[in-house]
């Protein structure tokens, strides 16, 4: 873990209304996909809360930040505490990803989807709805079409809120048991305040190991890894 500044370069609204932020930091500090970076403002020497942020996309000295505070705006400086939690590890002999997003929200997956195709890998993106302006590159199916990509894919990657694995666990299959032949991984999202500093334990996740806390043992865990009867459980 870091710690340096940040500048926000650039602020984003989607077609759907969903704000997003470029920001402008040192590499060491940017998160890899699917871990977080803890991002405050100060205003008039007082510092406000902090936000986790996600990775949607990268450039040379920049990432796409999901979900800052509206009240950023291009110039805004920040201070940030990253990399946070444990990313997403995509195997690298895997030549078919398939990406799963629940709630409509496919950004946190789109940086892994890159990576994936870089290595040479065929990448299929399952979402409701399916978003707009992606790479011509990465497919895109509604998660209807899921059942038919679990039998193609050697490697899953999904997004889902903590309330929503059991949804999960239902599209994968999982909930009356674990699929020895289903590989992958899912990043779970849920409020993380003291990110992984005062194990709090707002962000309990009951795993097949034990309980885990998603800021500091995840946010991304093994599908195989997860109690899946009882993982949306905090």
């Amino acid at each position: 873990m870091r710690t340096g500044v940040g500048l926000v370069s650039e602020v984003r609204v989607d077609e759907r209304g969903e704000h997003s932020a470029w920001i402008r930091c040192e590499e060491s500090i940017s998160p890899a996909p699917g871990q977080y970076v803890m991002a405050r403002e100060r205003r008039d020497g007082e510092a406000v809360s902090s936000t986790a942020l996600f990775a949607s996309a990268y450039d040379q000295d920049s990432f796409l930040a999901l979900d800052p505070q509206p009240a950023w705006q291009p110039g805004t400086r920040l201070e940030l505490r990253s990399p946070l939690g444990r990313g997403f590890n995509t195997p690298a002999q895997a030549r078919r990803v398939a990406l799963v997003a629940l709630e409509g929200q496919a950004g946190r997956l789109l940086p892994l989807a890159q990576m994936a195709l870089e290595q040479g890998a065929a990448v299929v993106l399952y979402c409701d709805p399916v978003p707009s302006g992606l790479p011509v590159s990465l497919e895109a199916f509604p998660l209807a079409a899921l059942p038919e990509g679990l039998a193609w894919a050697d490697f899953i990657a999904a997004d889902a809120h903590l309330a929503a694995l059991s949804n999960l666990g239902a599209l994968l299959g999982l909930q009356s048991g674990v699929k020895a032949s289903l590989v992958g991984q899912t990043l779970v999202r849920t409020d993380m305040p003291c990110a992984g500093m005062g194990e709090c334990g707002v962000c309990a996740l009951l795993t097949r190991g034990g309980w885990k806390l998603v800021c500091k043992d995840g946010p991304v865990f093994d599908l195989q890894a997860l109690d899946w009867e009882h993982a949306a459980e905090g």
